[in-house]
């Protein structure tokens, strides 16, 4: 799916930046009129370590879309 693949690479990029999302859930992605995703809800966000913390929520987005 376009959407899975277009956020698995912005949480990708997020993390080599230094940032964990901290919340990332369904509710958490809005679609532009144009069909383009966009990643919302980042009051949880807070800097990345070696074990990403949002593995497994990823994970959970993917089953769920």
């Amino acid at each position: 799916d376009l959407v899975v693949a277009q956020m698995t690479t912005t949480v990708e990029r997020l993390h080599r930046l230094g940032l964990a999302h901290g919340a990332l859930r369904p509710e958490h992605i809005l679609l532009e009129a144009d069909g383009r995703p966009v990643l919302c809800g980042f009051g949880a966000a807070h800097r990345s370590h070696d074990r990403d913390p949002d593995a497994t929520a990823l994970a959970a987005l993917i089953r769920t879309v």
